[in-house]
């Protein structure tokens, strides 16, 4: 090879690596903006960007916000009223990763709530989805959708694999550390369990990854049996209070839109009725779900609910 072809190859060389390097440069920063993008995404649709907040009623047919942030980047909570007038709210929290069930503390009627180190012992499972029942003789019975992960396949979610689902539950003195006891209800699908004292039976409500919501019953609230399906579509279920007629009465969330929540009734826990009227409307840019109603000492009620953005789909 001449002196001027040696050139010449060297220049070709170089310039082909500095064509190749620009590439790979361009590459990279299109993938950390796709990366950043998607974080993004997350951070504003995922449960970091969940709230629950709060509202009041003298009746529990007229809802006025309250506009009280009771817990950030939380999800699917349940209060739980103690005698001495202190509200508990359990619920998925978004704080930490991976998300697990969390519980807070309120003192002052739902004002202001702290935190607290909410576990469960001897669990190997993904947990999350809440409700509680304190039992008449002071034991705190947790009850919670036991799910599993499959990151390796991009499963991050419990409640999108497919199959039977698991509500296991778990019992407390004090409401905080708990200490997992076993399987109560096993079905094709279940997420986000109710379970609720009628004083004559327990009633688990669950919904499911299949398209509709089930109803579940049992003598002890420690192994329940299949009933039937909720007899309304479309309907965000949730734990019935007990009105001074004995009747009870569900807040459930619209699944059309997410935008409102309804009032059923019922006399036995199995058959319900809609109500008439919208008892809570959403924001305008948000989505409202997982309304669950407690009455205080004084006859109030006391509504907990989560706010979250529209999925990017909607917007």
């Amino acid at each position: 090879m001449t002196r001027k072809k040696g050139i010449l190859f060297v220049f070709v060389c170089i310039s082909i690596l500095f064509v190749l390097t620009a590439c790979s440069t361009e590459i990279e920063e299109v993938e950390s903006q796709e990366s950043t993008s998607q974080s993004s995404q997350e951070n504003t649709n995922g449960l970091q960007s969940h709230q629950i907040w709060s509202a009041s009623s003298t009746d529990g047919l007229t809802w006025t916000y309250d506009n009280i942030l009771a817990v950030d980047q939380a999800s699917v909570s349940i209060p739980l009223l103690l005698e001495d007038g202190t509200i508990m709210l359990y619920y998925v929290d978004g704080s930490i990763m991976p998300s697990t069930i969390g519980c807070s503390e309120s003192t002052d009627g739902g004002a202001t709530f702290t935190k607290l180190g909410c576990e469960i012992e001897g669990t190997e499972t993904v947990n999350v989805d809440p409700t509680i029942v304190l039992t008449d003789d002071g034991e705190y019975r947790l009850y919670y959708f036991a799910g599993t992960t499959d990151p390796e396949n991009g499963i991050g979610d419990p409640a999108s694999i497919q199959g039977d689902h698991t509500i296991k539950y778990a019992t407390s003195e004090d409401g905080i550390l708990f200490e997992e006891q076993g399987t109560v209800f096993t079905y094709n699908g279940l997420m986000d369990p109710d379970v609720f004292w009628t004083g004559e039976q327990y009633i688990l409500y669950s919904a499911t990854n299949v398209g509709k919501s089930v109803i579940a019953t049992s003598d002890d609230g420690l192994e329940f049996t299949y009933y039937s399906d909720f007899p309304i579509e479309r309907l965000g279920l949730a734990k019935p209070i007990i009105l001074a007629d004995g009747t009870f009465r569900m807040y459930a969330f619209n699944q059309n839109g997410q935008k409102e929540v309804l009032s059923l009734i019922s006399e036995d826990g199995l058959s319900w009725t809609q109500e008439e009227g919208i008892r809570l409307e959403a924001p305008e840019d948000k989505e409202i779900t997982d309304s669950q109603v407690i009455q205080l000492k004084d006859g109030a009620y006391k509504m907990f609910f989560k706010l979250s953005n529209p999925p990017a789909s909607k917007i």
